[in-house]
C-alpha cells in the first residue's frame, strides 16, 4: 500500500513539472504591418486623380482637398514604416498638400504671396513624386504619365518659384512704406519700378482703395510685358483717386516668370 502511494506522488510531481514546463513557451509575435507599399498604391491614385480633375478644369481648392484625402492619414506618427527615408517623403508630400490648401483657403492673401505659396507646396509635392519614381520604383505601371507630367517639368517649376521670390522680394523692397506718385493729369497712379533681377517677367499691378472703415471702394489693374533686367521703368495705373475721399491704398501684383 506504501509503495503504491509513493508511485501515486511522483506520477502527479511529474506531471506537474511538465504542466510548468509547457505553460513557459512564447508565443510568436505577429509580425509588423508596415504601411509603405500601401501608401505608395494610395499616393498614385491620388497623383491620377489631380490630374484628371485638373483636365476637368476643377477647382484649386477641390483638387487640393481631394488629393489630401487620400494621402493625409500617412503623418500618423503611430503607423509602421519599414523605410524611415519612405516614411519622411510621405510626410513631406503631405507638407506640400498642406501648403498649397492653407494658399488656397486664405481669402485675404495677395496674389503674389499666393502664387509664390503655390509653388513652394507643388516643389515639395514634385520633388517627392520624381524621388520615388527615379530612386523607389513607384508608379511603373503610369510611368509616361509621371515622366510627361513631373519628371520634365519639375527644374521649369524650381525655376519659376525662385523667379517669383527674388522679383517679389525686389517689388516689395521697393514699394514698402513708399508714398506713391500720382499723376492727375493723366488720373494715374506711377510707379517708378527698376527690375534689379535677373529675370525678365510680365506684371499686372493691381490698385485698391479702401475707406476709413476699410471697405473696398475702388479698383485698378494695369498689366505691363517683357521688364527686363536692369531697366527702369514708369507703370502707370489709370484711377482717378478724386473720386474718393481720404482712405487707404492696397498694391499687390501676378507676376510671369521668364527663363
Amino acid at each position: 500500500m506504501k509503495k503504491f502511494l509513493v508511485l501515486v506522488n511522483i506520477a502527479l510531481i511529474l506531471l506537474a513539472g511538465c504542466s510548468s514546463t509547457v505553460s513557459n513557451i512564447e508565443p510568436t509575435p505577429a509580425p509588423p504591418e508596415y504601411i509603405d507599399e500601401e501608401f505608395l498604391i494610395d499616393l498614385e491614385k491620388a497623383i491620377l486623380n489631380r490630374i484628371e480633375m485638373g483636365n476637368e478644369n476643377a477647382s484649386y481648392l477641390s483638387v487640393v482637398n481631394a488629393e489630401y484625402t487620400f494621402v493625409s492619414k500617412y503623418t500618423d506618427k503611430d503607423l509602421q514604416w519599414e523605410n524611415d527615408d519612405l516614411r519622411n517623403l510621405a510626410w513631406n508630400y503631405v507638407s506640400g498638400l498642406e501648403i498649397q490648401k492653407k494658399a488656397v483657403e486664405d481669402t485675404e492673401l495677395q496674389y503674389n504671396n499666393f502664387w509664390i505659396e503655390w509653388y513652394d507646396g507643388a516643389l515639395k509635392r514634385y520633388n517627392v513624386i520624381v524621388d520615388l519614381y527615379q530612386n523607389y520604383g513607384a508608379f511603373t505601371e503610369n510611368a509616361q504619365i509621371i515622366e510627361n507630367n513631373y519628371v520634365s517639368s519639375l527644374s521649369a517649376l524650381e525655376k519659376t518659384y525662385n523667379g517669383l521670390n527674388e522679383v517679389g522680394k525686389d517689388l516689395a523692397s521697393q514699394f514698402d512704406g513708399v508714398h506713391l506718385n500720382y499723376d492727375s493729369r493723366e488720373s494715374a497712379v506711377v510707379l517708378s519700378v527698376k527690375n534689379n533681377t535677373e529675370y525678365t517677367y510680365d506684371v499686372t499691378f493691381f490698385f485698391h482703395v479702401f475707406d476709413n472703415e476699410g471697405v473696398r471702394i475702388g479698383d485698378a489693374s494695369s498689366y505691363f510685358t517683357m521688364v527686363k533686367p536692369g531697366s527702369n521703368n514708369n507703370f502707370k495705373i489709370y484711377i482717378n483717386l478724386s473720386d474718393f475721399d481720404e482712405g487707404t491704398y492696397e498694391l499687390n501684383w501676378e507676376l510671369n516668370i521668364y527663363y
